[in-house]
């Protein structure tokens, strides 16, 4: 099998760096140390050398390799920002974009698969090689007596030679279990990429409830002194002064429960980047919502062609593809080449003596060819039957990965497009009239038309609504996320298309280089 030195190529390049805002920028320039050490030891740890001799059919592979850290390493500054667009996941937050790249750069888990991957593809040149040549050297204790002399040892050595082309399905096989490892690397990085995103939004979530909650705590003592006073000057109750308080209080527990989730949330964050938990996360601003149109036979089609594990499944296929080839072979015998060197002393016997016969105490040389014999057919039909049966399993896994990929993008969209017209409800109808009937409520009471208890029930329900729309924000960003995990590939699609690109760059550099 002829070999050519591998070099692992990255598939992803990424989100334009912007500007960091007002409450985020002093948390950010006091991670950047905590970041510039992680970049550090990723360096440290990147292996850049070639890994193995690959064939030449399988050039195009170079350009199916996962973005190593090699690649994201040279792309990253010391405080974790990046250049260029990305076709490896979609973010419209450059904060999430730089949590994305940490995790990816120092995820243990993510480290993990990139090893496992990495020692598959050392498998290829082990079954690929020949079996070691056997050396043998016999010394005899009774030295057996010739003509012309007796025998002291037998020097042999001999190279077994598998039945041409099983040492190349067993390459083929090794192969494809790499490129399988290499898509299971890739799907960590995707699960990873899809874990930060939810952690990020659920984050975004409990910052905005925090913030909601804040903001209606401070309503509600203002309606406080507003009763406090009418109940001085005897044109408002007391019950209605403490009526508000409980309110305040309830807003008080909920702050509590809030932050205490948001704690939590962090440390889950934090995990996923392989930080400390207690590492600080700026409070996160409000998330912009893209207006995207779902094509769900498009992100079929994606989702087919880009899913890692459908891609790995795939590639089990055409392993026991191989196999099968291979347990054909075996009704084909293994031959072994050998060479004997035989050491023969002189005669030491009076007649040998007397009479030395022609050749006496010369060395004696053989060529020796020898092969098995595959004669337990039921032994070699049981391997064939095997090898099918496991393309079969392989082949309903991919079906059932493809089912699963279907369903996982429908239910994507499904929630999407329903968190969407909720969204739309809550923005331009429920918002909207919960604000108003607020205002009307907050009037009505200062002239005491209306008294407490329809005015904290129209403080509530602005709170629910508002809180609500906070919860659909998020859920809505995390069916885009879910989508996105599901096709493979960035969801939406980044503005330009990276694919043909990279498409572009394969074909060039499979051109014969010119003088």
């Amino acid at each position: 099998m002829r070999l050519a030195t591998i070099s692992v190529l990255c598939v992803g390049v990424f989100a334009a760096p912007v500007p960091v805002f007002g409450t985020e920028h002093e948390v950010l320039q006091g991670e950047t140390d905590l970041f510039a050490d992680r970049r550090a030891e990723s360096v440290e740890n990147q292996n850049l050398v070639g890994l193995w001799d690959e064939p030449e059919d399988y050039m195009h592979l170079l350009y199916s390799l996962p973005p190593t850290r090699s690649r994201l390493i040279d792309r990253i500054d010391e405080s974790g920002e990046m250049s260029g667009y990305d076709i490896f996941y979609f973010s419209n937050d450059p904060l999430l974009s730089r949590y994305i790249n940490a995790a990816i750069l120092a995820n243990p888990g993510v480290w993990e698969s990139e090893h496992r991957w990495r020692a598959a593809m050392e498998r290829i040149p082990q079954v690929s090689a020949l079996p070691d040549p056997m050396v043998n050297v016999t010394q005899f204790i009774d030295e057996i007596e010739t003509r012309v002399g007796p025998q002291e040892t037998i020097l042999s050595l001999s190279q077994k030679f598998p039945w041409f082309g099983k040492l190349d399905a067993k390459a083929e096989m090794a192969l494809r279990d790499a490129l399988a490892a290499v898509e299971q690397y890739q799907a960590r990085i995707r699960e990873l990429v899809a874990s930060v995103k939810r952690s990020y939004y659920d984050l975004a979530y409990l910052d905005a409830g925090i913030r909601i909650t804040e903001q209606d705590k401070g309503l509600l003592e203002h309606f406080a002194d507003i009763a406090q006073k009418r109940y001085e000057t005897g044109s408002g109750i007391q019950q209605a002064v403490i009526k508000i308080q409980a309110e305040i209080t309830r807003d008080s527990d909920r702050l509590l429960m809030l932050r205490q989730q948001r704690e939590s949330m962090v440390a889950r964050l934090n995990t996923l980047m392989n930080n400390p938990p207690q590492h600080p996360i700026p409070v996160l601003a409000e998330m912009v919502v893209p207006a995207l149109e779902f094509d769900l036979d498009r992100l079929y089609a994606l989702g087919k062609a880009n899913q890692q594990e459908l891609r790995a499944a795939k590639y089990q296929i055409e392993k026991h593809d191989q196999q099968i080839r291979l347990a054909k072979k075996e009704y084909f015998p293994d031959f072994t080449v050998g060479f004997n060197y035989t050491v023969v002393d002189d005669r030491e016997d009076a007649l040998g003596k007397l009479n030395p016969p022609e050749g006496n105490g010369d060395n004696a040389s053989a060529v020796v060819l020898g092969f098995n014999i595959p004669l337990w057919e039921g032994k070699l039909m049981s391997g064939v039957r095997e090898a099918k049966e496991l393309k079969y399993a392989s082949e309903r896994a991919f079906h059932r990965l493809e089912n699963e990929m279907e369903f996982s993008v429908r239910d994507g969209v499904i929630r999407a497009e329903t968190t969407r017209d909720q969204l739309d409800l809550y923005e331009k109808v429920l918002i909207p009239q919960a604000e108003q009937a607020l205002e009307s409520t907050q009037s009505a009471y200062s002239t005491g038309t209306l008294n407490a208890l329809d005015l904290i029930d129209s403080e509530r329900f602005l709170l629910n609504v508002r809180v609500a729309h906070a919860r659909l924000v998020a859920d809505y960003m995390i069916a885009l996320a879910d989508i996105e995990r599901a096709i493979g590939t960035a969801f939406p699609a980044p503005p330009v298309d990276m694919h043909e690109i990279r498409r572009t760059n394969e074909q060039q550099s499979a051109e014969p280089e010119t003088n």
